[in-house]
């Protein structure tokens, strides 16, 4: 099964033989996200003639679809030096590795003293994996 945070996206029973398969999962185009997993539940049945109980098993697998067509990358261009409660300008340009950049983009800009930073041993995040990267798999899936 194929899931996201919103759900089940795709599924399909399957009869697994005893040396395995390797099964092509279609990744339709309308998932455009970055919080699908795919989970398994095995179940082999009980064998009465050899006492044998059902045995099952789950599996979680996180699949990455992050679309670099979708990374901005920034240039900021502003005076190297600032002065206390004056007004900044900062000019921002957008840009994208290949085809065009987005028509409109929303920037949150922060000035933050660094030596602030230098005292808390602050290291900045990476935004694209603050976004994109791997989520926590929710436990009301389990």
């Amino acid at each position: 099964m194929v899931e996201s945070s919103e759900g089940p996206l795709w599924w399909q029973e399957i009869d697994v033989p005893a040396e395995g398969m390797d099964l092509s999962i279609p990744v339709d185009k309308t998932w455009n996200r970055h919080d699908l997993y795919l989970s398994t539940l095995v179940v082999r049945p009980g064998d009465k003639s050899r006492s044998a109980t059902p045995k099952r098993a789950v599996g979680l697998l996180h699949l990455p679809l992050g679309d670099e067509n979708r990374r901005l990358t920034l240039a900021l261009e502003a005076p190297d030096k600032i002065r206390p409660n004056q007004p900044l300008t900062v000019k921002v340009k957008a840009s994208v590795k290949e085809g065009e950049a987005p028509k409109q983009v929303n920037v949150l800009l922060s000035a933050v003293d660094s030596g602030v930073l230098n005292i808390t041993d602050y290291a900045t995040p990476d935004p694209w994996n603050a976004f994109f990267g791997q989520k926590r798999y929710g436990r009301r899936y389990l």
